[in-house]
Protein backbone atom coordinates (compact mmCIF):
# COMPACT_ATOMS: atom_id res chain seq x y z
CA UNK A 1 0.00 0.00 0.00
CA UNK A 2 2.71 2.59 0.87
CA UNK A 3 4.52 1.70 -2.34
CA UNK A 4 1.40 2.30 -4.40
CA UNK A 5 0.80 5.57 -2.56
CA UNK A 6 4.37 6.68 -3.20
CA UNK A 7 4.05 5.93 -6.91
CA UNK A 8 0.76 7.84 -7.11
CA UNK A 9 2.31 10.74 -5.24
CA UNK A 10 5.33 10.87 -7.55
CA UNK A 11 3.12 10.80 -10.64
CA UNK A 12 1.01 13.64 -9.26
CA UNK A 13 4.13 15.55 -8.25
CA UNK A 14 5.73 15.37 -11.67
CA UNK A 15 2.44 16.24 -13.38
CA UNK A 16 2.22 19.29 -11.13
CA UNK A 17 5.80 20.27 -11.88
CA UNK A 18 5.31 19.87 -15.63
CA UNK A 19 2.18 22.02 -15.52
CA UNK A 20 3.86 24.66 -13.38
CA UNK A 21 6.73 25.08 -15.83
CA UNK A 22 4.81 24.72 -19.12
CA UNK A 23 5.92 27.37 -21.60
CA UNK A 24 3.90 29.10 -24.30
CA UNK A 25 4.83 29.35 -27.97
CA UNK A 26 4.75 32.26 -30.41
CA UNK A 27 3.31 31.52 -33.85
CA UNK A 28 4.78 33.95 -36.37
CA UNK A 29 3.04 34.26 -39.74
CA UNK A 30 5.64 34.80 -42.47
CA UNK A 31 3.69 36.66 -45.15
CA UNK A 32 6.23 36.19 -47.94
CA UNK A 33 7.49 32.86 -46.65
CA UNK A 34 4.11 31.09 -46.77
CA UNK A 35 4.87 29.57 -43.41
CA UNK A 36 4.52 29.83 -39.64
CA UNK A 37 7.64 29.97 -37.47
CA UNK A 38 6.99 28.42 -34.04
CA UNK A 39 9.09 30.01 -31.29
CA UNK A 40 9.55 28.33 -27.93
CA UNK A 41 9.53 31.37 -25.65
CA UNK A 42 11.46 29.54 -22.92
CA UNK A 43 14.51 29.46 -25.19
CA UNK A 44 13.58 32.00 -27.90
CA UNK A 45 14.42 29.52 -30.63
CA UNK A 46 12.38 28.40 -33.64
CA UNK A 47 11.41 24.81 -32.91
CA UNK A 48 9.14 24.18 -35.89
CA UNK A 49 8.10 25.63 -39.24
CA UNK A 50 4.62 24.98 -40.59
CA UNK A 51 3.98 25.33 -44.33
CA UNK A 52 0.81 27.28 -45.15
CA UNK A 53 -0.91 28.77 -48.15
CA UNK A 54 0.27 32.09 -49.53
CA UNK A 55 0.43 35.31 -47.53
CA UNK A 56 -0.46 34.30 -43.96
CA UNK A 57 -1.25 37.49 -42.06
CA UNK A 58 -3.75 37.76 -39.21
CA UNK A 59 -3.53 35.39 -36.25
CA UNK A 60 -5.71 34.42 -33.30
CA UNK A 61 -5.33 31.92 -30.45
CA UNK A 62 -8.12 29.85 -28.91
CA UNK A 63 -8.80 30.69 -25.24
CA UNK A 64 -7.46 27.32 -24.10
CA UNK A 65 -4.36 27.65 -26.28
CA UNK A 66 -5.08 24.42 -28.14
CA UNK A 67 -5.43 26.01 -31.59
CA UNK A 68 -3.96 28.89 -33.56
CA UNK A 69 -5.98 30.38 -36.41
CA UNK A 70 -4.33 32.13 -39.36
CA UNK A 71 -5.84 34.20 -42.16
CA UNK A 72 -4.32 33.45 -45.58
CA UNK A 73 -4.73 36.48 -47.84
CA UNK A 74 -4.12 34.99 -51.29
CA UNK A 75 -6.15 31.74 -51.15
CA UNK A 76 -8.77 33.65 -49.09
CA UNK A 77 -8.86 31.06 -46.33
CA UNK A 78 -8.55 30.63 -42.60
CA UNK A 79 -6.56 27.68 -41.32
CA UNK A 80 -6.69 26.01 -37.91
CA UNK A 81 -3.43 24.69 -36.42
CA UNK A 82 -3.50 22.08 -33.67
CA UNK A 83 -0.64 23.21 -31.40
CA UNK A 84 -0.13 19.72 -29.99
CA UNK A 85 0.79 18.54 -33.47
CA UNK A 86 1.79 21.81 -35.17
CA UNK A 87 -0.28 20.66 -38.10
CA UNK A 88 -3.12 22.24 -40.07
CA UNK A 89 -6.31 20.37 -39.15
CA UNK A 90 -8.93 22.50 -40.91
CA UNK A 91 -9.27 25.00 -43.76
CA UNK A 92 -12.24 27.36 -44.08
CA UNK A 93 -13.00 29.62 -47.07
CA UNK A 94 -13.29 33.30 -46.14
CA UNK A 95 -13.85 36.53 -48.08
CA UNK A 96 -11.38 38.37 -50.28
CA UNK A 97 -7.99 39.09 -48.67
CA UNK A 98 -8.73 38.22 -45.04
CA UNK A 99 -6.49 40.22 -42.71
CA UNK A 100 -7.51 40.67 -39.07
CA UNK A 101 -9.00 37.83 -37.04
CA UNK A 102 -10.16 37.27 -33.47
CA UNK A 103 -12.06 34.65 -31.48
CA UNK A 104 -14.87 34.95 -28.96
CA UNK A 105 -13.95 34.33 -25.29
CA UNK A 106 -15.94 31.07 -25.28
CA UNK A 107 -13.93 29.84 -28.27
CA UNK A 108 -17.02 29.22 -30.41
CA UNK A 109 -16.73 31.79 -33.20
CA UNK A 110 -14.05 33.50 -35.27
CA UNK A 111 -14.57 36.96 -36.75
CA UNK A 112 -12.49 37.61 -39.87
CA UNK A 113 -12.01 41.00 -41.55
CA UNK A 114 -12.01 40.53 -45.32
CA UNK A 115 -10.27 43.67 -46.55
CA UNK A 116 -10.84 43.00 -50.25
CA UNK A 117 -14.54 42.10 -50.12
CA UNK A 118 -15.55 44.73 -47.54
CA UNK A 119 -17.16 42.30 -45.09
CA UNK A 120 -16.59 40.16 -42.02
CA UNK A 121 -16.91 36.37 -42.03
CA UNK A 122 -18.27 34.65 -38.93
CA UNK A 123 -16.84 31.13 -38.63
CA UNK A 124 -18.19 28.43 -36.36
CA UNK A 125 -15.26 26.62 -34.74
CA UNK A 126 -17.43 23.55 -34.05
CA UNK A 127 -18.18 22.98 -37.73
CA UNK A 128 -15.35 24.96 -39.31
CA UNK A 129 -17.78 26.69 -41.61
CA UNK A 130 -18.91 30.26 -42.33
CA UNK A 131 -22.23 30.75 -40.55
CA UNK A 132 -22.72 34.44 -41.28
CA UNK A 133 -21.31 37.32 -43.32
CA UNK A 134 -21.57 40.92 -42.17
CA UNK A 135 -21.58 43.32 -45.16
CA UNK A 136 -21.03 47.03 -45.79
CA UNK A 137 -17.68 47.44 -44.04
CA UNK A 138 -15.29 49.49 -46.17
CA UNK A 139 -11.78 47.94 -46.16
CA UNK A 140 -11.97 46.24 -42.75
CA UNK A 141 -8.53 45.51 -41.32
CA UNK A 142 -8.30 44.91 -37.58
CA UNK A 143 -10.69 42.90 -35.39
CA UNK A 144 -11.03 42.51 -31.63
CA UNK A 145 -13.78 40.87 -29.56
CA UNK A 146 -14.78 42.41 -26.23
CA UNK A 147 -13.90 40.45 -23.06
CA UNK A 148 -17.59 39.69 -22.42
CA UNK A 149 -18.03 38.44 -25.99
CA UNK A 150 -20.93 40.80 -26.67
CA UNK A 151 -19.26 43.13 -29.17
CA UNK A 152 -16.77 42.99 -32.02
CA UNK A 153 -14.81 46.09 -33.04
CA UNK A 154 -13.56 46.40 -36.62
CA UNK A 155 -11.32 49.11 -38.06
CA UNK A 156 -12.52 50.30 -41.47
CA UNK A 157 -9.54 51.92 -43.18
CA UNK A 158 -11.19 53.64 -46.15
CA UNK A 159 -14.04 55.23 -44.19
CA UNK A 160 -11.78 56.19 -41.26
CA UNK A 161 -14.11 54.62 -38.75
CA UNK A 162 -14.58 51.74 -36.34
CA UNK A 163 -17.66 49.55 -36.69
CA UNK A 164 -19.23 47.98 -33.60
CA UNK A 165 -20.88 44.61 -34.22
CA UNK A 166 -23.28 42.91 -31.83
CA UNK A 167 -22.47 39.21 -31.61
CA UNK A 168 -26.08 38.48 -30.67
CA UNK A 169 -27.36 39.61 -34.07
CA UNK A 170 -24.15 39.90 -36.14
CA UNK A 171 -25.18 43.39 -37.21
CA UNK A 172 -23.41 46.75 -37.01
CA UNK A 173 -24.94 48.66 -34.09
CA UNK A 174 -22.66 51.72 -33.97
CA UNK A 175 -19.94 53.54 -35.88
CA UNK A 176 -17.12 55.39 -34.13
CA UNK A 177 -15.11 58.21 -35.70
CA UNK A 178 -13.67 60.16 -37.26
CA UNK A 179 -10.28 58.46 -37.31
CA UNK A 180 -7.32 58.71 -39.69
CA UNK A 181 -6.19 55.39 -41.08
CA UNK A 182 -7.32 53.04 -38.28
CA UNK A 183 -5.43 49.77 -38.34
CA UNK A 184 -4.70 47.43 -35.42
CA UNK A 185 -6.64 47.58 -32.16
CA UNK A 186 -7.03 45.95 -28.78
CA UNK A 187 -9.24 46.28 -25.73
CA UNK A 188 -8.46 46.45 -22.02
CA UNK A 189 -9.16 43.41 -19.82
CA UNK A 190 -12.18 45.10 -18.21
CA UNK A 191 -13.59 46.09 -21.59
CA UNK A 192 -13.92 49.77 -20.64
CA UNK A 193 -11.51 51.20 -23.21
CA UNK A 194 -10.58 50.36 -26.77
CA UNK A 195 -7.18 51.36 -28.15
CA UNK A 196 -6.75 51.92 -31.90
CA UNK A 197 -3.55 52.44 -33.91
CA UNK A 198 -4.38 55.52 -36.00
CA UNK A 199 -1.82 54.81 -38.70
CA UNK A 200 -2.04 58.00 -40.80
CA UNK A 201 -2.12 60.35 -37.80
CA UNK A 202 0.75 58.78 -35.83
CA UNK A 203 -1.32 58.42 -32.69
CA UNK A 204 -3.35 55.95 -30.67
CA UNK A 205 -7.03 56.64 -30.11
CA UNK A 206 -8.63 55.81 -26.76
CA UNK A 207 -12.33 54.97 -27.06
CA UNK A 208 -14.85 54.63 -24.27
CA UNK A 209 -16.81 51.48 -25.05
CA UNK A 210 -19.70 52.58 -22.83
CA UNK A 211 -20.34 55.65 -24.98
CA UNK A 212 -18.61 54.53 -28.20
CA UNK A 213 -16.78 57.85 -28.31
CA UNK A 214 -13.14 58.89 -28.70
CA UNK A 215 -11.89 60.27 -25.38
CA UNK A 216 -8.18 60.74 -26.10
CA UNK A 217 -5.53 60.70 -28.83
CA UNK A 218 -1.97 59.82 -27.78
CA UNK A 219 0.96 60.78 -30.05
CA UNK A 220 3.31 57.84 -30.65
CA UNK A 221 5.93 56.90 -33.26
CA UNK A 222 5.64 57.09 -37.04
CA UNK A 223 2.99 54.87 -38.63
CA UNK A 224 1.57 52.87 -35.73
CA UNK A 225 -0.06 49.76 -37.20
CA UNK A 226 -0.53 47.28 -34.35
CA UNK A 227 -0.81 47.32 -30.58
CA UNK A 228 -1.50 45.08 -27.60
CA UNK A 229 -2.79 45.79 -24.10
CA UNK A 230 -0.96 44.13 -21.20
CA UNK A 231 -2.90 41.41 -19.35
CA UNK A 232 -3.30 43.66 -16.29
CA UNK A 233 -4.36 46.61 -18.45
CA UNK A 234 -1.71 49.02 -17.20
CA UNK A 235 0.27 49.31 -20.45
CA UNK A 236 -0.34 49.47 -24.18
CA UNK A 237 2.52 48.47 -26.47
CA UNK A 238 2.41 50.03 -29.95
CA UNK A 239 4.36 48.85 -33.02
CA UNK A 240 5.45 51.85 -35.14
CA UNK A 241 6.24 50.51 -38.62
CA UNK A 242 8.27 53.46 -39.97
CA UNK A 243 10.09 54.68 -36.88
CA UNK A 244 11.03 51.05 -36.04
CA UNK A 245 10.06 51.43 -32.40
CA UNK A 246 7.55 50.26 -29.82
CA UNK A 247 5.83 53.00 -27.85
CA UNK A 248 4.84 52.14 -24.27
CA UNK A 249 1.67 53.85 -23.05
CA UNK A 250 0.73 54.05 -19.38
CA UNK A 251 -3.05 53.73 -19.32
CA UNK A 252 -3.50 55.44 -15.95
CA UNK A 253 -2.82 58.83 -17.57
CA UNK A 254 -2.60 57.89 -21.28
CA UNK A 255 1.00 59.03 -21.57
CA UNK A 256 3.95 57.55 -23.47
CA UNK A 257 6.57 56.52 -20.91
CA UNK A 258 9.09 54.82 -23.19
CA UNK A 259 10.11 54.33 -26.82
CA UNK A 260 11.94 51.06 -27.54
CA UNK A 261 14.00 50.57 -30.73
CA UNK A 262 13.26 47.22 -32.41
CA UNK A 263 13.85 45.71 -35.84
CA UNK A 264 12.88 47.17 -39.19
CA UNK A 265 9.18 47.41 -40.05
CA UNK A 266 7.47 46.14 -36.88
CA UNK A 267 3.87 45.23 -37.81
CA UNK A 268 2.85 42.51 -35.34
CA UNK A 269 2.93 42.58 -31.54
CA UNK A 270 1.74 40.40 -28.67
CA UNK A 271 2.44 39.90 -24.98
CA UNK A 272 2.89 36.76 -22.88
CA UNK A 273 -0.02 35.88 -20.60
CA UNK A 274 1.95 36.90 -17.50
CA UNK A 275 2.86 40.25 -19.07
CA UNK A 276 6.62 39.75 -18.67
CA UNK A 277 7.61 39.75 -22.33
CA UNK A 278 6.42 41.43 -25.53
CA UNK A 279 7.15 39.85 -28.92
CA UNK A 280 7.38 42.07 -32.01
CA UNK A 281 7.45 40.76 -35.59
CA UNK A 282 9.77 42.90 -37.76
CA UNK A 283 8.60 42.54 -41.36
CA UNK A 284 11.62 44.10 -43.07
CA UNK A 285 14.34 42.48 -40.98
CA UNK A 286 12.73 39.01 -40.91
CA UNK A 287 13.04 38.79 -37.16
CA UNK A 288 11.18 38.92 -33.86
CA UNK A 289 12.32 41.28 -31.10
CA UNK A 290 11.74 40.13 -27.53
CA UNK A 291 11.15 42.93 -25.01
CA UNK A 292 11.41 42.43 -21.26
CA UNK A 293 8.65 44.60 -19.83
CA UNK A 294 10.25 45.03 -16.40
CA UNK A 295 12.77 47.47 -17.89
CA UNK A 296 11.51 47.83 -21.49
CA UNK A 297 14.70 46.32 -22.90
CA UNK A 298 15.13 44.13 -25.99
CA UNK A 299 16.67 40.95 -24.60
CA UNK A 300 16.66 38.76 -27.70
CA UNK A 301 16.22 38.82 -31.48
CA UNK A 302 14.90 35.66 -33.16
CA UNK A 303 15.40 35.11 -36.92
CA UNK A 304 12.22 33.85 -38.63
CA UNK A 305 10.83 33.58 -42.16
CA UNK A 306 10.27 36.18 -44.87
CA UNK A 307 8.13 39.24 -44.05
CA UNK A 308 6.81 38.15 -40.62
CA UNK A 309 3.49 39.79 -39.83
CA UNK A 310 1.33 37.98 -37.23
CA UNK A 311 -1.25 40.74 -37.14
CA UNK A 312 -3.21 39.92 -33.97
CA UNK A 313 -2.69 37.57 -31.04
CA UNK A 314 -0.06 34.90 -31.69
CA UNK A 315 1.27 33.71 -28.31
CA UNK A 316 -0.39 30.71 -26.70
CA UNK A 317 -1.20 31.00 -22.99
CA UNK A 318 1.11 29.35 -20.50
CA UNK A 319 3.93 30.15 -18.13
CA UNK A 320 6.36 33.05 -18.47
CA UNK A 321 8.72 34.07 -21.21
CA UNK A 322 12.43 33.25 -21.30
CA UNK A 323 13.42 31.73 -17.97
CA UNK A 324 16.13 29.58 -16.48
CA UNK A 325 15.53 25.85 -16.42
CA UNK A 326 15.93 26.13 -12.64
CA UNK A 327 12.59 26.86 -10.93
CA UNK A 328 12.13 30.25 -9.30
CA UNK A 329 11.95 30.64 -5.52
CA UNK A 330 8.16 30.73 -5.52
CA UNK A 331 8.01 27.62 -7.69
CA UNK A 332 10.40 25.78 -5.35
CA UNK A 333 8.11 26.78 -2.49
CA UNK A 334 5.14 25.16 -4.17
CA UNK A 335 7.16 22.03 -4.92
CA UNK A 336 8.43 21.83 -1.35
CA UNK A 337 4.90 22.24 -0.01
CA UNK A 338 3.62 19.46 -2.28
CA UNK A 339 6.48 17.19 -1.23
CA UNK A 340 5.85 17.96 2.45
CA UNK A 341 2.18 17.02 2.19
CA UNK A 342 3.07 13.85 0.31
CA UNK A 343 5.71 12.75 2.81
CA UNK A 344 3.45 13.60 5.76
CA UNK A 345 0.73 11.38 4.30
CA UNK A 346 3.18 8.52 3.75
CA UNK A 347 4.52 8.76 7.32
CA UNK A 348 0.96 8.87 8.71
CA UNK A 349 0.06 5.65 6.86
CA UNK A 350 3.24 3.93 8.08
CA UNK A 351 2.56 5.01 11.67
CA UNK A 352 -0.99 3.66 11.53
CA UNK A 353 0.25 0.34 10.08
CA UNK A 354 2.82 -0.04 12.86
CA UNK A 355 0.23 0.75 15.55
CA UNK A 356 -2.16 -1.80 14.02
CA UNK A 357 0.57 -4.45 13.93
CA UNK A 358 1.40 -3.92 17.61
CA UNK A 359 -2.27 -4.19 18.51
CA UNK A 360 -2.57 -7.41 16.53
CA UNK A 361 -5.12 -6.01 14.10
CA UNK A 362 -5.04 -5.61 10.34
CA UNK A 363 -4.92 -2.27 8.54
CA UNK A 364 -5.95 -1.58 4.97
Amino acid sequence: MPGKFAISFLIAFFCFAAGAFAQPFAYIANNDGSSISVIDVSTNTVVDTIATGERPSGTAVSPDGAFVYVALQTPNEVIAIDVSLNEIVATVPAGDSPTGIDITPDGRFLYVANTGSDNVSVISVASYSVVDTIPFLDSPVGVVVSPDGGSVYVTCYETNSISVISTASNTVTATIGPTNGPFGLDIGPDGAFLYVANEAADNVLVISTAANTIVDAIPVGITPVALVVSPAGGRVYVANAISNTVSVIRTADNSVIDEIPVGSGPIGIDVTSDGRFVYVSNAESNSVSVIRTADNTVVDIVPVGALPSSFGKFITPGGSGPVSSIPALGEWGLIALSALFGLSAMFAIRKRRNAAAQAGTSFH
